[in-house]
């Protein structure tokens, strides 16, 4: 799935619904002061490297903003409180905090397992939790920056006995220190459960001031979330939202059950700035089934350019093929098909950079632990560019890329596979982060994106522990970091 993106900004294709098990986690209410939320960035690695001048490359330049989703979060596990010890030396109440983890199940290790050091760059000193602020991480649900220092982060805590409630965490200082603004007061929409119409559990801001939180529900804010409203697409649920150029466009689906009359979709834009929202002409079709269950399609945006990727049904017509519509993001003209480099892939996620050079990853029908892929790259969205064949194993569920041209793969059950050569090959990274390693042996998903040319972060949308893991040098290493 797609959130919203600034006006310009790295775009990245994410199914939320593909092979991705989903939180039931909750919280507490946020404090009445706000406070300083400690991060824990893990250890054993080498130091991160500043963010540097911002690259110029093949696919254009800018450093720009994304917003990344995970509509599948943690498992029923999640609701189980697991308090977890600040790291070893490192004080209740120290500074720095970082960007979002994924929801995820409670089986996952704890950063006090692992050695803290000192990140050099924007990053700054390490830290423990804040003293007397929650006694578990944050199961984070989602993230959206809107540019490489301010983003913010909507989670919950472990499920207690008066239910669960969202909590909004923000940061400007490229997630040095986080601290609790209002979270919209929804419902938290646990996945594996059926929601109620007004639930979230996604947050996409497109600049300081306009965010939206959604899935299934729609909630606004035009004043940086001091306030939210509730918003109607006509009562049909919020499946992915992204923003840009001044608008932002968001994909409904007729229902949310897993069956085949639930598949249908619209697209509807609106300018940023206002609850204008009107139907795109040409922006509707039909979703497929995947892996047994209707998967959701998704929303990009880049350069005032809107599309819009579904499945092609796996039991349909023969030849069937997945969606790709694309148009002005205003909805000032009719949006037409693209023909798809994999008419034959039933799977098909894209992502954009701001010159709309397009890198499209199709995969097929999920196999036991595995997924045969297919990546293509188009600078003008005609002739399309076979690529690598990123590996076998694991599932497709997120594709990003930068200006620069490097790449990202990520999913279910999978690495997180990086590509610096314009797709030329692909490179597993879990490796060098012992705790992502450990995600990605135990099955967990992943979801990266980068938030410029070197900085990026990588999402645990499964397992309710709270995690992320942020770059500063290009997708070479990761580095743990937890939310309070």
């Amino acid at each position: 799935m797609i959130s919203a993106l600034p006006r310009s900004g790295y775009v990245i294709g994410l199914s939320p619904l593909l092979h991705v098990r989903r939180p039931v986690g909750c919280h507490a209410a946020l404090p009445a002061a706000a406070c300083v939320i400690g991060a824990q960035p893990e250890g054993g690695q080498r130091r991160l490297q500043g963010m540097g001048t911002i690259k110029r490359g093949p696919f254009g330049h800018h450093a720009l903003a994304v917003a990344i989703t995970a509509l599948g979060l943690a498992a029923l596990a999640a609701c189980q409180p697991s308090p977890v010890p600040p790291a070893p030396g490192h004080s209740a109440g120290s500074a720095l905090g970082r960007e979002v983890p994924g929801a995820e199940a409670s089986r996952a290790a704890t950063p006090a397992a692992e050695p803290a050091t000192t990140p050099a760059g924007p990053a700054g000193a390490v830290a423990g939790r804040p003293g007397g602020y929650g006694r578990a991480p944050l199961n984070v649900l989602s993230a959206t920056f809107v540019s490489a220092g301010t983003g913010w982060a909507l989670g919950t805590r472990p499920c207690r006995r008066h239910g669960c409630r969202l909590e909004l965490r923000k940061t400007t200082d490229h997630g040095r220190h986080w601290f609790p603004v209002p979270a919209p007061p929804a419902p938290y929409a646990a996945p594996g459960r059926t929601p109620a119409p007004d639930g979230v559990n996604s947050v996409a801001f497109a600049n300081t001031g306009d965010g939206w939180a959604f899935g299934p529900g729609l909630w606004a804010t035009h004043n940086g979330g001091r306030t939210w409203h509730q918003v109607s697409l006509h009562g049909w649920p919020v499946q992915s939202l992204a923003a840009g150029g001044g608008q932002v466009i968001a994909v409904v689906t007729r229902c949310l059950s897993g069956t085949p009359r639930c598949g249908r979709f619209r697209v509807y834009t609106a300018p940023v700035t206002r609850d204008r929202w009107q139907p795109v002409p040409g922006a509707d079709g039909t979703t497929g089934v995947i892996g047994g269950g209707t998967a959701a399609p998704e929303v990009t945006v880049a350069a005032g350019t809107g599309f819009v990727t579904a499945p092609a049904p796996v039991y349909g017509p023969a030849n069937a093929q997945p969606t790709l519509l694309t148009g002005p993001a205003d909805g000032s003209a009719r949006w037409h098909p693209l023909v798809p480099p994999c008419p034959a892939w039933p799977a098909i996620h894209l992502a954009a950079t701001p010159g709309l050079g397009l890198a499209v990853g199709c995969a097929s029908e999920p196999g036991a632990g595995e997924q045969t892929k297919r990546a293509y790259f188009s600078a003008d969205g005609g002739g399309w560019q076979r690529l690598a064949d990123p590996p076998l194993n694991g599932y497709l569920d997120t594709i990003s890329i930068t200006p620069a041209g490097t790449m990202l793969v990520s999913g279910g059950r999978s690495d997180v596979y990086v590509s610096w050569d314009g797709g030329q090959s692909w490179h597993g990274t879990a490796s060098t982060s012992p705790s992502m390693e450990r995600a990605y042996q135990g099955g967990e998903s992943l979801a990266a994106a980068m938030t410029t040319d070197t900085q990026g972060f990588t999402l645990e949308p499964g397992s309710g522990s709270g995690q992320i893991w942020f770059t500063y040098d290009d997708a070479h290493t990761w580095h743990l970091v937890t939310l309070y």
